[in-house]
Order: C-alpha cells, then sequence, then structure tokens
C-alpha cells in the first residue's frame, strides 16, 4: 500500500507541474494563411464533448486571452475569444513537430485539440467552466486573471495537464507573453 501511495503522489505531481515554455522565432516565412480562431463547432472534437450553448450575455473579458501551455520542447496556446470559444493551436516548427515554422489549430491526439469550438460558461459568481465529456473544468477567477483551474479530482494554480474522461488537457493560469492571437493568425500553415 505505501508504494501505491506513493507511486499516485509521483504522478499527481507530474500531471500538475507548471511547465514554462519557449518562444520559437527564425527569420524564414512560413506559408501564411489569414484565419480568425475558431468558432461554433469544431471538426476536431468530433462533436461528442462540445458544448456551445454558451450564454450570448455572458461577459467574457475576464478571461479571454492566449494562454501558454507549452512544455520544454512543444510550443502549444489555447485562445478564448470574446464569446466565450476556445481553440487549442500548435506551433510545428518547434522540437516536438519538427515542422514548418507555422501555428496550425490542434489536432487529434494533441493537448486541448478535443476542446477546439467550445463555449465555456460563464457563472454567476464569475467564474467560468468547460465541460470535458462527463468532467466539469472550472476556471477561478480573481478579478481579470485566472487564479486556479479546477476538476473534480485535480486543482491547480499553474498548469493543470491530464487526460480526463479520454480527452487529452493542459489547461494553465498563465497567459502568453511572449507571442499574441495576431501572431498566431498571421503564421497560420497553409
Amino acid at each position: 500500500m505505501y508504494i501505491n501511495t506513493k507511486m499516485a503522489a509521483i504522478l499527481l505531481t507530474l500531471s500538475l507541474a507548471a511547465c514554462g515554455g519557449s518562444s520559437s522565432s527564425g527569420d524564414s516565412k512560413p506559408p501564411v494563411k489569414n484565419n480568425p480562431p475558431a468558432t461554433g463547432n469544431n471538426s476536431n472534437t468530433g462533436g461528442s464533448n462540445v458544448n456551445t450553448g454558451g450564454n450570448p450575455s455572458a461577459d467574457y473579458s475576464a478571461i479571454a486571452g492566449l494562454y501558454d501551455v507549452s512544455t520544454d520542447n512543444n510550443e502549444q496556446y489555447y485562445y478564448i475569444d470574446q464569446n466565450g470559444v476556445f481553440t487549442a493551436y500548435n506551433y510545428l516548427g518547434d522540437a516536438a513537430d519538427s515542422g514548418d515554422n507555422c501555428y496550425r489549430e490542434s489536432i487529434a491526439g494533441e493537448a486541448n485539440a478535443d476542446l477546439s469550438g467550445q463555449t465555456l460558461t460563464a457563472l454567476d459568481n464569475g467564474n467560468f467552466t468547460l465541460r470535458i465529456n462527463t468532467t466539469v473544468a472550472t476556471f477561478e477567477m480573481a478579478g481579470n486573471s485566472v487564479n486556479r483551474v479546477s476538476t473534480p479530482m485535480f486543482s491547480a494554480g499553474g498548469t493543470l495537464g491530464a487526460t480526463l474522461d479520454g480527452v487529452l488537457i493542459r489547461l494553465t493560469t498563465k497567459k502568453a507573453t511572449d507571442v499574441s492571437i495576431e501572431d498566431i493568425n498571421s503564421m497560420m500553415c497553409e
């Protein structure tokens, strides 16, 4: 029993570890495709975990923005727009992907891909939720900043990484500082 408890503590620590990201820049210009962030349903989701029923009168300005969920060698972001729509992005020119110097919407098997196209739900207490199949993730707000991300099983003041209901997620309190949504849109892969 002692070994199982110790192993569970190690796995929980690894799942909740806050990882820093890096910014990649290069002189070469990628093929450019100017796409706005996704809205509504997204073909990456398969439809089983999509919540597009957000409150149209809700104010998402406190949570709107670009969030950095990069790991040491994999540059990834998600964007929450002014309507509460969540879109995940992956930079292909990093060490993990070794691809072109461009971004694309995250695809199946990548963190947060199954969440793209979902609309967050605004709660009366100022917090926001995002449904992940049968699990709900809560973004706990402190003014105009996310203070904590939690699910019924996990809670993190930094980055929460886990597989919930078969969906790989990385959610964070950390807004991106080295790249903007305009940068990503101007460097979309063709």
